[in-house]
């Protein structure tokens, strides 16, 4: 990660870093068991992989958090529209799931003049604003 990041700062290529958090994932733990959660967090990761480029890296930060770091992506109106049809594609392949909950992201554009610990950083407030702002419900049937 930190070595195609270092690349894509050097060569200047409209990176971004997007951070995405599954929304209340202990909820699914808690409500339908850690395999389902465990399923939940696996079909999240396939569909991330298949909406980048093979140049971009999708990556488990930890726990619930993914990380994407996406080149060729121009201005912030591009980002944000990236991250409406990330949104899109993970409430669409759980939409036949029992259990399935949306995702909040934070995004960060990439500068040489910043830390990468500052880039997560801008990324995480962003997260952060749209957890209290877009979060969606848990979707179960219980």
């Amino acid at each position: 990660f930190q070595e195609r990041y270092k690349q894509y700062v050097d060569t200047n290529l409209f990176c971004w870093l997007f951070i995405i958090d599954v929304d209340r994932f202990k909820d699914i733990n808690d409500t339908f068991g850690h395999m389902s959660g465990n399923h939940v967090l696996k079909k999240m990761a396939v569909t991330l992989n298949k909406m980048v480029r093979f140049s971009d890296i999708v990556c488990r930060m930890g726990g619930d958090e993914f990380v994407l770091l996406c080149s060729g992506i121009e201005s912030e109106e591009q980002a944000q529209t990236f991250v409406q049809i990330i949104k899109k594609a993970i409430a669409d392949a759980g939409k036949d799931e029992k259990a399935w909950t949306s995702i909040s992201i934070g995004k960060a554009r990439l500068s040489a003049a910043d830390k990468l610990e500052d880039i997560i950083e801008a990324a995480d407030i962003d997260l952060y604003h749209d957890k209290k702002n877009h979060r969606h419900c848990l979707s179960q049937q219980i």
